[in-house]
């Protein structure tokens, strides 16, 4: 028995759900310039070598990173650092301790890559 789609059957991406046919194609398409751009830029021209390492360990794991991030990692770093930066920033208001919490689970995030990286552990497929 085999698995038959409807003819009108619509492919909407997983990662945003109210995501269009339109919209995945112009944002598609607007990654893959940017993209070959940093290729140009950083792996043929050889600048902003120096400044690109952040990204540079982020993309070693990023399967890594996707996957953590998609089960919930997130959220358990969250429910860490949200009680720190409601308690140091709430001076400056909702708006000042969502931005802090944010660049706080960002930063957990880029560290656990960081130490995947200097310890030599890639996630790969």
């Amino acid at each position: 028995m085999q698995f038959q789609l409807k003819k009108n059957f619509k492919r909407i991406p997983i990662i945003k759900k109210i995501a269009t046919s339109s919209f995945v194609f112009a944002s598609g398409g607007w990654a893959i310039l940017v993209l070959c751009f940093c290729y140009w830029l950083i792996d043929i021209k050889k600048l902003f070598i120096a400044g690109s390492g952040m990204f540079i360990i982020v993309g070693m794991n990023s399967i890594f990173i996707y996957l953590f991030f998609s089960i919930g990692g997130a959220n358990l770093i969250h429910r860490i650092v949200a009680p720190f930066s409601r308690l140091l920033f709430s001076w400056g208001g909702d708006q000042t301790i969502n931005i802090i919490t944010s660049l706080g689970i960002w930063a957990a995030l880029w560290f656990m890559c960081y130490w995947l990286y200097k310890n030599k552990i890639f996630v790969k497929i």
